[in-house]
């Protein structure tokens, strides 16, 4: 059960979801993008993403998904690049895989994911904010990257830390061509078991989660009171929305039941029961620490060869 929800400010945010076999393994995608710099690297993003993993893996398995994703992120950022735009955008591409019950979430960006079950909630991906993460911005001063805030005209530094040429405070992506030399498409992969009881997997762009934290969004969706994926991510959403419309505001979810048994033919949206609406008597936990159930994996830089709208 799969579904988006946005409001529009700049009309730069995108959500699209997919549905494929993959030899055999029923895998389900669903991918949130937010664009700067115009609507053409955003717009690419969402039309081409999916179908470029989808003819580019050859089976199900995490590594060729994580093969084809790598692939086809450094493709499309190489046609988006070679097209005369000079607009960007994060990506985020989420994927569970019902046959092997595998959970993977590659990113770009800062247009997070997070996993909620009845035992809390888990981030998935990794914000290239050059603010908040200090590997990006080890990785741009090496390349003699300038790294500073925007300057007022009385001279004064302000806002959020930005890479020079260009100003990005995020510093991978797909697209930029004006700034090809720092930013690059390598995304962070994420991996875990699905959750064999259930739970809900949800995506936003920072217009959301400028405005609302992990906890708030579990809490939204442990309540349960919502009767698909779409209004589950307009709940957030709208949730989001009663502090103010900054930004382009967009969710999207993925709503999994509890794992069918071996003998049960039942089928569903994610090859689950369909009683796929989390429940909880209890508020989330606090975020989950790492744990050898939950993988994060940076990769290096790709130059080296080794809806709903309203």
């Amino acid at each position: 059960m799969c579904g988006g929800y946005q409001k529009n400010l700049k009309r730069e945010d995108r959500f699209m979801t997919q549905s494929a076999s993959l030899a055999g393994d029923r895998c389900y995608f669903m991918l949130i993008a937010d664009g700067h710099g115009g609507h053409d690297a955003v717009q690419s993003a969402a039309q081409w993403i999916l179908p470029l993993i989808v003819q580019e893996a050859r089976n199900g398995s995490g590594t060729e998904l994580n093969r084809a994703c790598v692939t086809s992120f450094r493709t499309l950022h190489e046609e988006i690049c070679t097209s005369g735009t000079t607009s960007g955008s994060t990506l985020t591409v989420c994927c569970i895989n019902a046959s092997r019950q595998e959970l993977h979430v590659w990113n770009v960006g800062d247009s997070l994911a997070v996993l909620v079950d009845a035992d809390g909630h888990a981030p998935l991906g990794v914000s290239h904010r050059l603010g908040i993460n200090p590997d990006e911005q080890s990785r741009l001063q090496a390349l003699g990257v300038k790294l500073s805030r925007a300057t007022t005209a009385d001279g004064k530094e302000g806002g959020p830390l930005r890479a020079w040429p260009g100003g990005l405070a995020v510093t991978r992506a797909v697209g930029d061509a004006d700034c090809m030399s720092y930013v690059i498409p390598a995304p962070v992969w994420s991996r875990c078991p699905v959750p064999p009881k259930g739970g809900a997997l949800l995506a936003c762009t920072d217009g959301v989660w400028d405005l609302l934290t992990a906890d708030e969004a579990a809490t939204i969706l442990l309540k349960g009171e919502y009767d698909s994926a779409r209004d589950a991510a307009r709940q957030v959403v709208r949730k989001a929305l009663s502090r103010g419309l900054v930004d382009d505001t967009t969710a999207v979810a993925m709503l999994f039941g509890p794992r069918l048994d071996d003998d049960d033919d039942t089928e569903g949206p994610l090859a689950t029961k369909a009683a796929a609406v989390l429940e909880s008597p209890e508020p989330p936990r606090r975020a989950r620490g790492k744990s050898a159930e939950l993988e994060v994996q940076v990769l290096p830089d790709l130059k080296d060869p080794d809806s709903d709208y309203v």
